[in-house]
């Protein structure tokens, strides 16, 4: 372990962060109820609750029908969930916040074993800024616990990369590891087959690494894919060739388009405005300085052309870029280091250096503890939790305008895995229907709204009238308000809440 070469003050602080930070993401974990997006919930999750036998096949996505998705993390998932059944657990919030957990701990693993290799390329002076970004920067505690294809991706491709050498030969088993790695991460994405592409072009034409080691990562890549294709011949229950009907329905036929297009640049925009200004236009940067100064740079290389394919292709999103950003702390580091010498040439340095780190630091801490504490989905899932904390028995009727259902978010799929047996949701046409009576009969109504629907004045007064109090929100106050500060009131507006009786 190249840890057992740093001096001892630095291998006690090494420790101590490390210690922090597997409080930190183990807090994140237990916090971030809900799903970032819906395809961490209705690829995953109730592609396994279909295995359990819980969810009707009309009722899964449209990608279940195409077969274009891999069943390993939907198999993680229901052995888990198996697993944890039989000991007696049935909370569907339990078994998510397990899948979180672990992502999180496979995260801290493969983070600090990454740290560990590229320690020798990096000051000593920078070791524990390096660190710090590692664990801290503020998106990746929220990145690193969701039990999603982008995330689980990222994990095993950094981990896949931790095993290359900084110096020494690319052997047989080294190769074989690094392929059996990225393999996994491709079962997880498919789009992690640019990165692994680009990984062995670096090894190739920049490392110079022989030709029989990386054929034998190939080979271990293939096997890997090849078990993926088994374990998909067991979930759909026929034999097909995912990644090829994945490429068919999203490249050949354009199907991704429907869910929206954007432009280049409008995408770099968003990706900055969604790292926090000014820390994504620091990284951005950063990126710039390193295709300029060390084009050939591994971490360059991991990054670079995954951006660059998803600058091409129609439909963008920010998630699409969560398998390369535990790569960016190493990026910062090596471009602050490349600017060293330019740094010293600046006479005021020792004033704008420090002012620098404090504006940054104290930045990023309000938006670590903002994304550590924030519900997804304006807080959708985690009202779910509340009521089948406190409601599970009662089998409640719950009211609510047509959409804004937590449990029943959108009209086109249906959302099985937080279901509540017994439970009745009667969708409202008006508020104004509401009477007293529905909420004093057993079962209990429950009622749940937008924060916006506050603002009409005469369905607070309903409430009152009702005797309705609020009961629960979807997100932390300070938190809805910090997030709606940076981008708007809609984050304010669109919060779920829940009213009971008084």
């Amino acid at each position: 372990m190249i840890i057992q070469e740093i001096p001892d003050n630095f291998r006690k602080r090494y420790f101590l962060i490390t210690v922090i930070a597997i409080l930190v993401y183990l807090l994140t974990a237990i916090l971030s109820e809900g799903y970032y997006h819906p395809d961490e919930h209705f690829q995953l999750l109730e592609f396994a609750n279909f295995k359990r036998g819980l969810t009707a096949t009309y009722k899964l996505p449209w990608e279940f029908r195409e077969q274009i998705r891999p069943s390993f993390q939907p198999w993680i998932a229901y052995w888990i969930i198996r697993i944890l059944h039989m000991i007696g657990i049935e909370n569907p919030h339990i078994y998510i916040l397990i899948l979180r957990s672990l992502t999180a701990a496979l995260s801290i693993y493969a983070i600090n074993r990454f740290y560990q290799r590229n320690l020798k390329q990096i000051p000593q002076n920078y070791w524990t800024t390096y660190l710090l970004l590692s664990y801290f920067l503020w998106f990746l505690p929220f990145v690193n616990v969701r039990f999603s294809g982008e995330t689980w991706s990222g994990i095993l491709f950094l981990i896949a990369v931790s095993h290359i050498p900084l110096s020494d030969k690319l052997s047989y088993t080294t190769a074989a590891k690094v392929g059996i790695f990225c393999g996994l991460s491709f079962l997880c994405r498919f789009q992690s087959g640019v990165m692994f592409a680009s990984l062995w072009a670096w090894l190739l034409f920049f490392r110079k690494s022989e030709i029989k080691p990386l054929i034998a990562g190939v080979a271990a890549y293939c096997i890997i894919i090849l078990f993926g294709t088994l374990l998909d011949k067991q979930f759909y229950d026929t034999w097909t060739f995912t990644p090829l009907n994945y490429f068919n329905a999203n490249i050949v036929d354009d199907v991704a388009s429907r869910f929206g297009t954007m432009t280049w640049h409008h995408y770099l925009h968003v990706i900055m405005m969604e790292s926090v200004l000014p820390i994504g236009i620091i990284i951005g940067c950063a990126l710039v300085i390193s295709l300029f100064i060390d084009p050939t740079s591994m971490v360059v290389w991991c990054i670079a052309p995954l951006l660059l394919i998803h600058l091409i292709v129609p439909h963008k999103e920010v998630r699409f870029m969560f398998p390369v950003v535990n790569f960016i702390p190493l990026l910062l580091i090596l471009a602050a280091a490349r600017l060293e010498s330019f740094w010293s040439k600046i006479e005021f340095r020792k004033f704008i250096l420090p002012l620098f780190a404090v504006f940054f630091s104290g930045l990023n801490i309000v938006a670590l503890l903002t994304a550590m504490c924030s519900k997804s989905q304006f807080g959708r899932i985690a009202i779910t939790c509340y009521i089948y904390d406190h409601f599970l028995n009662s089998s409640p009727n719950i009211y609510s305008l047509r959409g804004n259902d937590p449990f029943l978010p959108y009209s086109i799929i249906y959302q099985s895995f937080y279901q509540i047996p017994a439970t009745k949701h009667i969708p409202l046409s008006s508020y104004s229907i509401l009477t007293e009576k529905q909420f004093k009969n057993t079962p209990p109504g429950l009622l749940i709204i937008r924060r916006k629907d506050l603002q009409d004045l005469d369905f607070s007064n309903l409430l009152s009238v009702l005797h309705l109090k609020e009961a629960h929100t979807g997100n932390f106050r300070w938190v809805s308000s910090i997030k709606s500060f940076y981008y708007g009131s809609d984050y304010y507006d669109n919060e779920y809440v829940l009213y009971t009786l008084e």
